[in-house]
């Protein structure tokens, strides 16, 4: 079974969405859902049945939430992801199944859009109407697209980024989880991507795998000037912790 694990802080459309595409797209799951105290309606996923709703006293960010959920896990395999995305037909199933063959596999990710780095497919968003047809249409046409043209690809790449990241729970206790220094978000996928690395494990990016991402709605709720000082939090404490900056502690693990 696959945990699947969503720190929310408000934003309970795009909360909504992630919750019905998961419903809509995937078997043999547990859905855990992290609140980060939020300000909105997101209280009312309590009252879902196959929801484990737990909310937080105050906002910790992504790196502790993500540990409280997986704390909560029953699954053999733990995947983090953002609320702001639609998974799509067999996406848990395509990320899973290379675990047969490769047994020192650790952190993989999908593809999708709005993302630094090797897993964007493409920038900007749709302008679709998530209950129309046109959007079940599209969703479903780009995977399969997408799959013709990389099926069963699977690309060696210590770098995967933390709108999806599964692995196995094995995997994540070994290396203690996200390390909650970094504050509210970002630096702590990289982290742990490296804990994984440095322990023996190889990542990957799962290229038949298509999610839709709406794009860090999350970091946008938070002023400018404040989500300034907290990237230069995480990136001091990053180069405090590893010796070096983000591209060269990836250096020594580029294939």
């Amino acid at each position: 079974m696959i945990s699947i694990i969503i720190p929310v802080y408000n934003n309970f459309v795009y909360t909504k969405r992630a919750i019905q595409s998961i419903r809509e797209n995937t078997k043999d799951y547990e859905l855990i859902i992290v609140d980060n105290n939020s300000e909105d309606v997101t209280e009312s996923l309590r009252s879902e049945k196959d929801i484990n709703y737990i909310r937080l006293e105050k906002n910790y960010g992504f790196a502790k939430a993500c540990n409280i959920g997986a704390s909560k896990a029953k699954g053999d395999f733990l995947l983090f992801l953002n609320n702001d995305v639609i998974v799509t037909k067999n996406w848990t199933k395509l990320l899973t199944k290379h675990y047969r063959y490769f047994t020192n596999l650790g952190i993989v990710g999908a593809i999708g859009n709005n993302i630094s780095g090797m897993q964007n497919a493409f920038d900007g968003n749709l302008n679709f109407d998530l209950n129309s047809l046109a959007l079940d249409y599209f969703v479903k046409k780009k995977s399969e697209l997408v799959q013709k043209e990389n099926f069963n690809k699977i690309r060696i790449f210590p770098q995967i980024r933390g709108f999806c990241m599964l692995m196995k729970k094995d995997v994540f206790l070994e290396v203690k989880g996200f390390d909650e220094n970094y504050i509210i978000g970002n630096y702590e996928d990289d982290d742990i991507c490296l804990k994984v690395l440095h322990c023996g494990y190889i990542n990957a990016i799962i290229e038949d795998c298509f999610i839709y991402h709406f794009g860090s709605k999350t970091l946008e709720l938070i002023e400018p000037n404040k989500l300034k000082e907290i990237n230069l939090h995480n990136e001091q404490y990053f180069i405090n912790k590893w010796g070096c900056n983000l591209q060269e502690a990836y250096s020594k693990f580029a294939i």
